[in-house]
């Protein structure tokens, strides 16, 4: 007897196919992920299940788990120093699991928005770092009072003033496959700089060098030199 082998295609007609969409929203300043698929959930499937890996590694999931009670939304972190995300979405129906629905986020080849102001700054404006492949629209809401809309194209900085003390921001654009990059982030602007108390009386002394050591310390704070 002998066989031959051949190339073909076979779909298993027992496996539901994958859920329609979902919102994927990616905040790559926190190392967080939220799925949204209220708009797409069936109230008759059993539950949900997501899978997420990391930079290829499909043997050790950054995150997996099953969504029960009629829940139709998750948020899981993955690890800062990822380049790419794969996130699958299934559905349990009668206690078969559904084919995926996926997504992959390239942080490193494709769009992004970072914030890299700290959480407290003497700065005045937050800077936020983008890419994006084409014209989007970025939503900057500030504290839930100041809301604008600004197009990006290309890569780019841009500075969102802040008010002075302690503000919420929030911001996002809509990319292609209802995938979202969005940051939030509480910030406090400080707007008065610390006092200085200088160990030793300065006034009226000259020196010749082009730099000096001055020693001393913030006040309530720790010492400078």
């Amino acid at each position: 007897d002998s066989a031959e082998s051949e190339v073909f295609s076979f779909t298993n007609t027992e496996t539901p196919e994958a859920i329609s969409d979902y919102r994927l929203y990616v905040d790559e300043t926190n190392g967080s992920c939220y799925l949204d698929w209220t708009d797409f959930a069936d109230w008759g499937y059993d539950s949900y299940f997501i899978s997420a890996f990391a930079d290829g590694n499909t043997d050790e999931p950054v995150f997996s788990g099953e969504i029960t009670d009629g829940q139709t939304d998750y948020e899981f972190n993955f690890p800062f120093e990822t380049t790419t995300l794969e996130v699958n979405l299934y559905y349990r129906d009668n206690g078969v699991l559904s084919q995926p629905n996926t997504k992959t986020v390239d942080f490193e080849n494709g769009e992004s928005l970072v914030l890299t102001t700290e959480d407290i700054t003497a700065s005045a404006q937050a800077s936020l770092e983008y890419s994006v492949s084409t014209e989007r629209v970025l939503t900057v809401t500030l504290s839930e009072e100041q809301t604008g809309e600004y197009r990006l194209t290309g890569s780019n900085t841009l500075g969102i003033t802040l008010a002075e003390g302690s503000n919420t921001l929030y911001a996002e654009f809509e990319s292609d496959d209802n995938i979202f990059y969005c940051v939030t982030k509480e910030i406090l602007y400080d707007a008065y700089p610390p006092e200085i108390v200088l160990y030793e009386d300065l006034d009226g002394k000259i020196f010749d060098s082009d730099s000096v050591v001055i020693s001393g310390k913030v006040k309530n704070g720790t010492t400078l030199t």
